[in-house]
């Protein structure tokens, strides 16, 4: 996979081998990538002129992922989200789909999974910016 477009991947997971792997994954194809353990932190550090995408996982202690989605649509912030879960239903999708994600991967993520749902993030994004 080359880079998708030098955009940045957050992840946002309190669990710290969830977090290091996927870090590990997608810097092993190149891909730029900030983790947090807490999506107070993701919030107070992200700059949304850094084009990137969001990996968030829903259940942490905390905000969780539907405070998070929640949260972004207040600050009118405007990033695509992939919502990560090990309890990943239909419910539970389209709940998450209509807080504003762009998609859902169940934990444990497969490799090809996570690739297309980026790659799809990374071209809705450009579709919608080129369409301002």
């Amino acid at each position: 996979m080359a880079a998708l477009m030098n955009t940045t991947v957050y992840v946002i997971d309190d669990d710290e081998g969830v977090r290091n792997g996927l870090k590990a994954l997608l810097e092993s194809e190149g891909q730029p990538v900030e983790v947090f353990d807490k999506a107070e932190d993701f919030l107070d550090n992200y700059q949304p002129e850094k084009q990137g995408c969001l990996l968030l996982d829903l259940n942490m202690p905390g905000m969780n992922g539907h405070d998070v989605l929640s949260e972004l649509s207040k600050r009118k912030l405007s990033i695509p989200v992939i919502v990560i879960t090990s309890t990943a239903g239909k419910r539970t999708k389209d709940r998450v789909l209509r807080e504003g994600a762009v998609g859902l991967l169940k934990k444990p993520i497969q490799y090809n999974q996570l690739i297309s749902s980026l790659t799809n993030a990374n071209n809705n994004r450009a579709k919608s910016r080129s369409s301002e």
